[in-house]
């Protein structure tokens, strides 16, 4: 009953159609698309007892597909469990053909420490070569690495986290940039001590790219998304997140571009949730729009990776023993921004359809007017002024006014243009200030919409 009432309060909340994939305890942890039918799906199973990486090529739409479960191999190191995280294929890096990158985690009894990183790159059947990839001791100030864990893997990057042998509380991320064999330690929030994670990574560009995870902020553990330029070092964009006040949104684990931005996954205390969050103008990253995601009848579901609109990730229930993989197909996402720029008496809104789907918004204006002395000013339809608007160069002036203009359909990341101008009609006896604010909206649903703010102000003349 918790759950449904907090679920109950979010907006837009978008139809799910749930799915159970793979078999019995083969648990999903990541994903890549592979070619236009098939994807590549990491994670691990049980074996005799062990925990043991496995990947699997197939169709997220029929759920066939093979699986593959290939023992790391390093020489003189008897390899005791294992655990596959992500993958990158010649969808994203061509200079990959028909091999694929495969990060994960694994075990040898020879070893001093718990867990080592790797770096798999081969053929979809396991026998290509294996890199062991540690964080070094050089990275951490000498100190000894006990677990180093590969999370994301896209481009020239590798991201994930790492913790320190005998000292609690000492995790913190790390970036792996493979071509030059360099290790970064990630100070979201400026501190190295501040138990950052880092679990997704999306390649923008050749030197542009977004990572997901979380981070101590204000005393508390939040999700974070963040842009990084491996050139530079450099962090730009970093948001926090909270989700619709529900408790346990510690971190993001899987990131996917989509069409207008992002979609990401996360766990919550009473389930996994979902979100599409596109940029705003300047770059920054909009105002999330959350779906629930609850396993139907399950006791427990994780939120681990996404890819397209489809979120993953496992679910426990009292009708079997030990965990099961789901896909969730969450509907397309609306979005809008407004933005506007100003010269002289004209200025322009710019109304820009970030979602993922094809939507159309109707457009109003709130227009305040302001003077330096005397009575109040008069309504601007028996000034000595007039403002004017044209949407796409047609006139709509009355239409906007009344909140009954529209863009007309908007593709993802398709605008259209509203033009404002301010006409004198008659010289002014003292100075106004003219506001307009200019308002898109989807379906009368205020979270789904944006506006923008104009100032123009007239001089006696």
């Amino acid at each position: 009953m918790v759950v449904i009432a907090a679920f109950a309060a979010i907006h837009c909340q978008a139809a799910v159609s749930y799915s159970t994939i793979l078999g019995a305890n083969q648990s999903i942890t990541g994903v890549r698309g592979y070619d236009s039918t098939t994807v590549i799906l990491t994670g691990s199973t049980q074996s005799g007892g062990a925990t043991v990486g496995m990947w699997w090529q197939g169709s997220l739409q029929t759920g066939a597909g093979t699986v593959y479960s290939p023992t790391p191999n390093f020489s003189g190191q008897t390899v005791t469990t294992s655990i596959f995280y992500s993958a990158n294929t010649a969808m994203f890096d061509p200079s990959l053909g028909a091999n694929i990158f495969i990060t994960g985690s694994y075990q040898y009894s020879e070893s001093s420490v718990l867990n080592h990183g790797f770096l798999y790159r081969g053929p979809v059947d396991g026998s290509g070569t294996w890199l062991q990839i540690d964080v070094p001791g050089s990275a951490v100030g000498g100190a000894t690495v006990e677990d180093t864990i590969p999370h994301s893997v896209m481009g020239d990057l590798v991201v994930g986290d790492y913790d320190l042998q005998g000292v609690p509380a000492s995790g913190n991320a790390f970036i792996y940039r493979i071509s030059t064999d360099t290790w970064t330690i990630a100070a979201i929030g400026g501190s190295t001590a501040n138990l950052t994670s880092a679990y997704g990574v999306w390649q923008n560009g050749p030197d542009s790219y977004t990572i997901v995870g979380g981070s101590k902020h204000e005393g508390v553990n939040k999700a974070f998304m963040a842009d990084y330029q491996p050139s530079t070092g450099l962090f730009t964009h970093l948001t926090f997140f909270d989700y619709q006040q529900v408790a346990g949104l510690t971190h993001f684990e899987g990131i996917t571009g989509v069409s207008g931005g992002y979609n990401v996954v996360g766990g919550v205390t009473s389930g996994a949730v979902y979100a599409f969050i596109s940029r705003k103008s300047d770059g920054s990253f909009a105002k999330p729009v959350w779906t629930p995601i609850v396993y139907p009848g399950s006791s427990l579901t994780t939120g681990d990776t996404v890819y397209q609109d489809i979120a993953m990730g496992i679910y426990m229930s009292s009708s079997f023993v030990g965990v099961r993989s789901y896909t969730a197909n969450v509907a397309p996402h609306p979005g809008v921004a407004v933005s506007v720029s100003k010269s002289g008496n004209n200025a322009t809104f710019t109304i820009t359809n970030t979602g993922d789907t094809t939507n159309e918004f109707t457009l109003s204006d709130i227009t305040k007017v302001t003077g330096s002395s005397g009575p109040k000013p008069p309504k601007p339809v028996t000034s000595p002024y007039s403002i004017a608007y044209k949407l796409g160069g047609q006139t709509v002036t009355g239409a906007v006014k009344a909140g009954t203009a529209s863009t007309g359909e908007l593709v993802p990341g398709a605008s259209v243009k509203l033009s404002e101008k301010v006409t004198i009609r008659r010289p002014l006896v003292r100075k106004r200030t003219i506001h307009t604010t200019i308002q898109a909206t989807l379906d009368g649903d205020s979270s789904t919409s944006d506006s923008a703010k104009v100032k123009f102000v007239l001089q006696p003349q």
